[in-house]
């Protein structure tokens, strides 16, 4: 068996993952990354006896392990701030992450006329995402746009607006919100903050019931 070989791919399995790491939005995805190509070039430099090589990964692994732990334990300010759908900020908001957004939300298009639900979502004081809603009907909100910013892409904003906020649109009289989707990340992301698919109007959506999943 060529030992030789292994030793080297493991050197690159190493790089690639911390590469990998430096291309992440998101700073806990990037630090987790980050963790385990470090882990890897530890067992390379220990494997061909490169001991420098080894020795920094294992303090930048060290390093990685505390701030891991200390965005996973922090206690965001999160904060659903209503706005006017006419907010001059919140137009800038769209233009400046318009390409993104339509990624995600290809048949967007900016009619403030018709949100009855309309805020940023503040995270420690900065705007982490808009959120903009008409109604279905008396008792169906239908989202138009749920946009996150990529650096705070790690599933708090979801649950915090369809998990600890629900009480909110149940108290407006709402008993279910449905969205549609158009890709495979925010198809996961909609499963992971608890809606489920279903057959609208003969179009595939994605619904959360909020009577049931209400705890106030």
């Amino acid at each position: 068996m060529d030992y030789q070989l292994i030793y080297e791919w493991i050197g690159y399995v190493g790089s690639l993952l911390i590469a990998f790491a430096m291309t992440n939005n998101s700073i806990l995805r990037l630090r987790w990354y980050s963790l385990v190509g470090n882990i890897f070039f530890v067992t390379y430099g220990i494997l061909i006896s490169a001991y420098p090589v080894a020795l920094v990964n294992f303090f930048i692994a060290g390093a990685n392990i505390y701030f891991i732990q200390k965005l996973s334990l922090k206690s965001d300010y999160l904060k659903f701030l209503n706005i006017k759908p006419s907010n001059l900020y919140l137009k800038e908001f769209l233009n400046f992450h318009g390409k993104e957004l339509f990624s995600f939300f290809p048949n967007f298009k900016y009619f403030p006329e018709k949100y009855v639900e309309c805020a940023f979502i503040l995270r420690d004081m900065n705007v982490a995402g808009l959120f903009l809603a008409s109604k279905q009907d008396e008792t169906t909100l239908l989202v138009e746009l749920d946009f996150v910013a990529p650096a705070y892409r790690d599933f708090r904003i979801g649950k915090f607006i369809f998990n600890q906020h629900l009480d909110y649109f149940v108290d407006h009289g709402y008993t279910r919100i449905i969205s549609p989707c158009y890709n495979r990340n925010h198809e996961k992301y909609l499963e992971k903050v608890g809606f489920v698919i279903e057959m609208i109007d003969g179009k595939r959506m994605f619904v959360k019931y909020l009577v049931l999943t209400n705890t106030k």
